[in-house]
């Protein structure tokens, strides 16, 4: 398993290559990365017990943190940005609909 940094970092390159980021740019995504993936860290250790308040917690941070990640974007670059969300978005409906029950309940 990645630690929190390396995830940031991971992030923030796969966002730098498709969003052609800038130094300074980077720096300030990797600083908002790095500091989701500490706090979701965190949450996950603190609410082990509690999957839908982890769930709900986290997707707030999450939202939270696409805005951070958009104000530093130029308006070309948020334009790529959204384009790739609803591209793993799709991605992640698609592989959620594999092997998922009708009667499950999230």
């Amino acid at each position: 398993m990645m630690s929190p940094e390396e995830r940031a970092k991971r992030q923030t390159e796969r966002l730098a290559e498709k969003l052609k980021l800038s130094e300074e740019q980077k720096a300030k995504v990797l600083a908002i990365y790095t500091e989701q993936a500490n706090a979701m860290n965190k949450n996950m250790q603190e609410n082990k017990a509690d999957r839908k308040a982890k769930y709900a917690e986290m997707k707030a941070a999450r939202e939270a943190n696409e805005s951070k990640v958009e104000a530093v974007l130029t308006a070309d670059q948020k334009k790529a940005y959204d384009a790739l969300k609803a591209e793993r978005k799709a991605a992640m409906e698609k592989h959620a609909g594999k092997g998922k029950r009708a009667d499950r309940k999230m």
